[in-house]
């Protein structure tokens, strides 16, 4: 196919190192001379105007592009005379934003090289490729003119799907956006990544430009003096889509509020703000106070559940409820709690047992030492233990307080599994990506779901009287549980910037100080671990095995280590054990935990300077709430707190 081609007039094997000509060089030298020389090669070769570079680096710059970085209007006049392609595209790696320049591939079925999608367009010469978007970016107006009246399109668009208007804004030069919108170029044009100018400068924290841009395309009311009363259309501006009321991700106030930037901070005001605010009253905050009434009185009663659950019986090698040790050399404490099962054996008890009576005899010629007696002579123990018929003592429901813990853990039950089927509706009618993105946006929530599914397991395990399990499952369950009030305190300007200073602590912070950490606790617990191998007393070991030597030194670490110190005096390497205890404290004790605290703090520091970090907080929370309802019900809503322009488009 002829689009498959490119006419060359200068021979391709006998050009430059980057594929240039002798023409190129006449206008990259730019002097008196060569120029005067370009123009006689141009009289007697005039296809040398169109011929470009064709290295991959400069791939498709020609003459016109390089007169208008040279800023010469007249030679773009003359160049323009001669029939110089207005629309070459100069689509080089040098040309291409940085964070693109290494996705670069080939396509046999086109000129120009494909690059990944995804970009912030970051790079000093990503103008846009074609002339005329140079032109603009360097703010050279009469060549935009120029090339613009020879018949330019300032609608094409280059790689990235950037129109003039899109390359404005990256380039944040407000004077060419107003010229080229005033010579007819789009600002609702879509680029590859679904932007918009508008959406483009929110995505970007292009703060002057977004205002401009939605003050373009408002309609003014009435006007006095600086006050103004105006409607904003919101179909770029909304997170809810117009049409079907489905989220809009691509939409400005969803990258504002959930952009990565600090200056995205800086957009939270004006139209922003006021469209989060009518948002907030019409439907938001209802249903944010509906749900933190309904978790406040869910978590009082699971408090409920789990601290009034009944105590694990004795085990079954162990001697019952109630114990009558009779004839004993006497002391006050002669009844016993029936604990003991160790002292019987080593007396050499018998036993015969009957239905509601168990007598063990005793029978020994030796001295045998009790907790607070001795017995001295071959004596009787009665042991009365109780009877049940019951299977498993969690199944006991006989008083009024078991009765409303039994009730309380069916409500429990039963809450939490909709609190999990309400999550599982939400990733129904939300997009998987956004559905991963609110659970990354909220750790105390993916906690709290986690919670309620492990009760959920408790259910076959109180059913089987596996008791033990179902006490580390409750344990998780409750602490787990108690997280989800911090996602509510993001909400409030008193707790929001905490809230997030937590989170950024944990993961930043805590995360470098803990990896230098372990390793330090690793080091000196396994050498102290061998220090100890000496150790002779006949009081508890310190450190009787690998793992409760890494306990110890992080005891160590928390200031506990009088009880290592006190013990090395009882082991082979009392000065050795001594010097590494004072390493350990140098160390790990003053250095890194007051460097983790000077971290801590610097973080405290860095997110208090910020001035609205609590409104972006509250604006995400308001989002994350609006993610949680059906399509149907948001436009319902959007239908409510919007208004109707002249031209029928919402407003606000």
């Amino acid at each position: 196919a002829p689009e498959m081609y490119r006419e060359c007039c200068w021979m391709v094997e006998k050009r430059g190192s980057v594929g240039e000509t002798v023409f190129h060089i006449c206008y990259l030298v730019n002097t008196t001379t060569h120029t005067f020389l370009g123009r006689r090669l141009l009289k007697w070769f005039p296809k040398l105007i169109n011929d470009v570079y064709l290295s991959e680096e400069y791939y498709g710059e020609n003459v016109l592009h390089m007169s208008v970085v040279g800023e010469d209007p007249t030679m773009v006049k003359y160049l323009l005379e001669q029939g110089v392609n207005i629309h070459e595209r100069c689509s080089g790696a040098f040309f291409t934003p940085d964070d693109q320049k290494s996705s670069r591939t080939d396509n046999k079925n086109w000129e120009n090289a494909d690059v990944c999608i995804k970009t912030t367009y970051p790079g000093y010469v990503a103008w846009g490729e074609y002339p005329l978007t140079f032109a603009a970016v360097l703010s050279q107006e009469e060549c935009y003119r120029l090339i613009l009246a020879k018949g330019a399109n300032h609608d094409l668009v280059d790689e990235n799907g950037n129109s003039v208007t899109h390359i404005m804004v990256i380039n944040n030069n407000m004077k060419m956006f107003d010229m080229a919108v005033e010579c007819g170029s789009s600002i609702n044009k879509l680029n590859k990544q679904q932007l918009t100018p508008l959406t483009l400068a929110a995505f970007l924290a292009r703060q002057e430009m977004f205002f401009h841009i939605a003050s373009i395309d408002r309609e003014v009311y009435w006007q006095i003096g600086n006050v103004c009363c105006s409607a904003y259309p919101i179909e770029e501006l909304d997170s809810i889509n117009p049409t079907t009321g489905e989220l809009n991700t691509q939409s400005g106030l969803n990258l504002i509020v959930f952009g990565r930037l600090v200056e995205h901070i800086d957009l939270i005001e004006g139209v922003v703000v006021d469209l989060l605010q009518v948002k907030w009253k019409s439907f938001i905050k209802k249903i944010f106070f509906r749900q933190l009434v309904i978790f406040t009185f869910y978590f009082i009663i699971s408090t409920f559940c789990f601290v009034n659950r009944p105590l694990a019986p004795l085990p079954s090698n162990m001697t019952g409820n109630t114990a009558t040790l009779s004839s004993l050399s006497t002391t006050p404490s002669a009844f016993y709690n029936s604990t003991e099962s160790s002292i019987f054996d080593e007396m050499g008890i018998t036993t015969t047992r009957d239905e509601n009576l168990t007598t063990e005899t005793m029978a020994m010629t030796t001295t045998t030492a009790l907790p607070t007696t001795k017995l001295k002579s071959t004596k009787k123990i009665i042991i009365r233990r109780d009877k049940t018929d019951k299977p498993c003592f969690l199944h006991t429901y006989d008083t009024n307080l078991q009765k409303a813990r039994g009730l309380a853990e069916i409500i429990l039950v039963i809450w939490a599994l909709m609190y999990l089927l309400s999550c599982v509706r939400e990733a129904t009618f939300v997009p998987f990506k956004i559905f991963i993105e609110n659970m990354q946006l909220c750790p105390s929530r993916v906690f709290f779901l986690i919670a309620c599914l492990l009760i959920q397991f408790c259910v076959p395990l109180r059913f089987l009287c596996w008791y033990q399990s179902e006490d580390v499952l409750a344990i998780i369950a409750m602490l787990f549980t108690g997280f989800y009030f911090l996602f509510f305190c993001r909400g409030f300007k008193l707790t929001g910037p905490f809230v997030i200073m937590i989170y950024r602590m944990l993961a930043s912070d805590l995360l470098r100080f803990g990896t230098i950490y372990f390793i330090f606790v690793m080091g000196f617990s396994q050498a102290f671990y061998i220090i100890f191998q000496s150790y002779d007393s006949s009081s508890s070991h310190p450190m009787p095995s690998p793992i409760e030597s890494i306990i110890a030194i992080f005891l160590m670490s928390l200031g506990s280590f009088g009880t290592i110190w006190n013990s090395l005096i009882s082991t082979d390497h009392t000065l050795l054990g001594k010097f590494h205890c004072f390493v350990f404290i140098a160390i790990v004790v003053v250095l890194l935990v007051n460097l983790l605290i000077a971290m801590m703090g610097d973080t405290y520091t860095k997110i208090a300077e910020i001035k609205n970090e609590w409104m972006r907080q509250w604006a995400r929370t308001v989002l994350i709430v609006e993610r949680g309802i059906s399509s149907k019900e948001r436009l319902r809503n959007q239908n409510i707190y919007s208004e109707r322009m002249s031209t029928g488009k919402k407003a606000i």
